[in-house]
């Protein structure tokens, strides 16, 4: 900071302004408080490029495993690493894109359901309502002004105008939706905080310093909610001294109002940019890349050098763009205005909705839920946890009041002091962690098996017990031959079991042909773990590629039976799911509807589902009965067994005819025992 005031000295300027991290900001404040004549003419700044990565980071941690990643995958606007970034804020550019597409899809999805519900008033003949056409007319108009790019705010402001009482009505259904609804709370929550975000973006880049503060002050209860407690004691001490700069430095004030707090790199529209973001766009960025700071020299004299002269090599640098044309003074669009970006960003809006229209998620703004759910997996978030959730932001903005009121505005409670945390429960502590049993099973018994000894012991010396006897028994809960310490069951290795029946007799590596009328039996479940998606959008394309693969059999037989698994909520396999990780609500489930129901691109994450499984087999067994009769040669036989909704069912399929054969009904859960 003293080397910033030598050089703001040197240029004639009066005060230093210095933007930080919050790691050096907390560093810095604390020296400013304790020698505060000496750093009386400095201004510190908190860098908003990183309190946008943490907002972004706060976000996701509060919509995390409610559905909105698994929107953005299964949309096909991202791929399953970058949607996993984007939820952790680790990705700005993609974050910012992600969410204000996901808020965009959402507010369509509210729209819709605001006109019924206009729609519905409307037949009910209830007064305040709208003159449409005029409405419409006015966007009309707007939108002509803006492409001609002439008389576009004086449009803009008759459009708001027309439609003061349209924006009353829809306050009004937000209103009463909300009430009735967790899930219209909870996502109308989401596009509030994702338009916070991006007014605190425009805030930077039209140089806004007005709009830059109050979006700082209205992000500080949600830094309080999500217990974020560094930004949360240091964000209400810049927006007061950011509020004092009118009478402690005004000139920089000025200047700040004059759009100057932030850096305009290229000299488009819309295109200023944080000052931390412009550092690490230029210098952070040429340190960090090959010929930078990276594998230059270990000497501290050096790299001392290297930092020192930064500032003449990025002029250099500047000066050599120029020379080549590369900076231009001005541009008349920004990218993200561009006729490609528009199309890109329209068609990416049209595949989230139409995960919804398709059924493929739930509406969350279609129906009253008194619970809160995962619109994707069904997954419900206990009623306690969803009203302290629905609820967080209110509560962090009381906690917010009380540190500045308390800390700030008096001294009853010391600045240092822990900030307490809220801890409110998102989805993400519904998510079930699956521990697998390690080969350190025996070290966990034998510690059970010791406290139940000392416990007998010491009630054997108060009481008449015959010690004998009792230890004739498992000192354990469960025997530990057959279970775990958690009373689940032990799991076999069966090839083991395999291997005892091969040495007990003559194995002949391989059968004789057999002359006679042959049978090819195919584990349906199996086929479906070697197969995977095998490409297909559909699952229409998915059956028709399956039953492909299933009559190519039929080159060397008459027959082929093929046998699927079924999946019984009260089963011995029950535990082993469980241990797998395979159970209702812990991944995406899916209703195939028809042919055209998209298959989900996270296979992986679809598959385990029991139900999914179930649903799979049941459209599987009815497609290739539907296939059967129209693609099967001659004297060629098909049955399916298992796969149907009713799992005793069996059906026969022959070319031009199907029917049932209840000869080979069969209640058997696995495939392999029917």
């Amino acid at each position: 900071m003293k080397h910033a005031q030598k050089m703001c000295t040197n240029l004639g300027q009066v005060d230093t302004v210095i933007t930080f991290d919050l790691a050096i900001y907390t560093k810095a404040k604390q020296i400013q408080m304790k020698f505060p004549e000496e750093l009386s003419g400095t201004v510190i700044r908190l860098g908003g490029f990183h309190i946008a990565l943490n907002f972004l980071s706060l976000l996701g941690k509060k919509f995390c495993s409610s559905g909105l990643e698994d929107l953005l995958i299964e949309s096909g606007v991202y791929a399953a690493g970058t949607a996993s970034a984007v939820m952790k804020g680790k990705s700005y550019n993609r974050g910012i894109r992600a969410h204000k597409l996901a808020m965009e899809a959402l507010f369509r999805l509210m729209w819709d359901a605001f006109i019924r519900w206009y729609a519905s008033h409307a037949r009910d003949g209830e007064e305040r309502l709208v003159d449409e056409d005029a409405v419409i007319r006015k966007a009309e108009e707007c939108r002509r002004a803006i492409r001609r790019k002439a008389d576009v705010q004086s449009s803009l402001n008759e459009f708001q105008q027309e439609t003061t009482e349209l924006r009353s009505l829809f306050q009004d259904f937000t209103a009463q939706s909300r009430a009735k609804s967790k899930m219209f709370a909870f996502w109308d929550e989401y596009g509030e905080m994702v338009k916070l975000l991006l007014q605190f973006v425009k805030a930077e880049r039209t140089g806004n310093w007005e709009l830059h503060l109050s979006s700082v002050s209205a992000m500080v209860p949600h830094f309080f909610a999500m217990d974020r407690p560094n930004y949360a004691r240091w964000l209400p001490v810049y927006i007061m001294d950011m509020r004092q700069l009118a009478t402690e430095h005004p000139q920089v004030h000025q200047e700040f109002a004059n759009g100057y707090h932030a850096v305009s790199r290229s000299g488009k529209p819309f295109a200023q940019v944080w000052t931390d973001m412009a550092l690490e766009q230029t210098i952070n960025a040429d340190s960090k890349s090959k010929g930078g700071i990276i594998g230059i020299s270990q000497n501290p004299g050096a790299l001392d050098r290297w930092f020192l002269t930064s500032h003449e090599r990025a002029s250099v640098t500047t000066a050599l763009k120029k020379m080549f044309m590369q900076e231009h003074d001005h541009v008349d669009i920004h990218k993200e205005a561009g006729a490609k970006r528009v199309a890109r960003d329209e068609g990416d809006v049209q595949k989230l909705v139409s995960c919804f229209t398709t059924e493929l998620m739930a509406n969350p703004f279609t129906q009253e839920s008194e619970s809160l759910v995962n619109f994707a997996t069904g997954v419900v978030l206990p009623n306690d946890s969803a009203d302290v959730l629905i609820r967080s932001t209110e509560k962090g903005r009381e906690q917010m009041n009380t540190f500045v009121e308390k800390r700030l505005n008096t001294n009853q409670v010391s600045f240092w002091d822990p900030i307490p945390k809220l801890k409110v429960k998102t989805f993400e502590s519904t998510t079930r962690k699956i521990q697998v049993k390690a080969v350190n099973d025996k070290l966990v018994t034998v510690g059970a098996d010791r406290e139940l000894f000392g416990r007998l012991l010491i009630a054997a010396n108060v009481r008449q017990i015959n010690l004998k006897e009792v230890f004739s028994y498992e000192l354990s809960p469960v025997p530990f031959s057959l279970a775990y310490q958690d009373g689940s069951l032990r799991k076999t290795n069966k090839s083991t079991l395999a291997a005892l029946l091969e040495s007990k007799g003559n194995v002949c590596p391989r059968l004789e042909p057999f002359p006679r009328y042959t049978i090819h039996l195919i584990d349906g479940m199996a086929l479906v773990q070697v197969l995977k998606s095998v490409g297909s959008s559909t699952f229409g394309e998915l059956a028709s590629k399956y039953f492909k693969a299933i009559t190519t059999s039929l080159a060397n037989c008459k027959e082929v039976h093929i046998v699927f698994d079924q999946y019984w909520d009260a089963s011995i396999k029950a535990g082993e799911r469980a241990r797998r990780g395979s159970l209702p609500n812990a991944s995406l489930e899916v209703k195939i509807h028809g042919p055209s129901t998209p298959v989900p691109k996270q296979w992986g994450k679809y598959i385990p589902n029991p139900q999914n499984k179930t649903n799979l087999c049941d459209y599987l067994s009815e497609s290739f009965c539907i296939l059967g009769r129209q693609q099967l040669p001659p004297e060629k036989n098909l049955v399916i067994a298992g796969g149907f909704e009713n799992g005793r069912r069996v059906v026969i399929a022959t070319r031009g005819h199907c029917e049932d054969v209840d000869v080979l009904e069969s209640d058997h859960e696995e495939a392999d025992t029917r």
